[in-house]
């Protein structure tokens, strides 16, 4: 069974680096970007197998309308 979770910068961040045709706007540091120029608020999302291994991640953020923006990885 598939599990949906919150994970942390450094998790999200190594990752990205396991998979191929990655840009740095999928990087946890484009996402603090965000937050500081859009004031919007990062959310780190890995979908997790059985073994807690990430198998898939998302990044989404909240704007100040309560919005939320999804970027698949």
């Amino acid at each position: 069974m598939l599990k949906l979770r919150s994970i942390s910068k450094l998790e999200f961040d190594n990752y990205i680096k396991t998979q191929t045709n990655t840009h740095f706007m999928h990087s946890t540091a484009w996402g603090e970007y965000e937050k500081v120029t859009n004031s919007v608020t990062p959310h780190y999302l890995g979908l997790t197998d059985e073994d807690n291994n990430i198998v898939a991640q998302a990044d989404e953020t909240l704007d100040e309308n309560g919005y939320f923006y999804l970027d698949e990885n």
